[in-house]
């Protein structure tokens, strides 16, 4: 059994952030019963608030659709991923090992090394309660 499930990201909904015109990141998401998970997400410039501001709106869909985790995956070799998740109250919820192996059998070209010369082989699911306040976020970091 694999931790995750394929999708077509063309198929999801999604948001985009804009600044002046110009598409500046973008996330899709899926809800299914109580979970929200944030399929993909991409800020095209860093440090200036497009991912916190995508994981906000992907919150605020999640409540509102009355979710009670929001979840995503990252992989081992993602450490500015799994930063920026624990810095806005994820917790690493399950480590998958050797996941990325399932990964290649349906991407074949997925390559065997990773950020930072990091062997890429496992997956690592985040998480977070929403009905437990972990929502509320105002003491943490907010970026400018």
């Amino acid at each position: 059994m694999t931790p995750f499930q394929t999708y077509d990201i063309r198929k999801l909904d999604g948001f985009a952030a804009v600044d002046d015109c110009r598409v500046v990141g973008i996330a899709t998401y899926a809800i299914k019963g109580p979970r929200c998970e944030i399929v993909t997400i991409n800020a095209f410039v860093q440090c200036r608030g497009v991912g916190t501001a995508l994981v906000d709106a992907a919150m605020s869909t999640a409540i509102d659709g009355g979710c009670t985790r929001l979840t995503l995956f990252t992989t081992n070799d993602n450490l500015n991923a799994q930063r920026f998740y624990t810095r806005r109250w994820f917790r690493m919820a399950t480590f998958y090992p050797d996941a990325m192996d399932a990964v290649r059998r349906i991407k074949p070209g997925v390559p065997a090394t990773g950020a930072h010369g990091i062997p890429l082989r496992d997956m690592i699911e985040f998480d977070m309660d929403l009905k437990s306040g972990g929502a509320i976020r105002t003491d943490v970091y907010q970026a400018k």
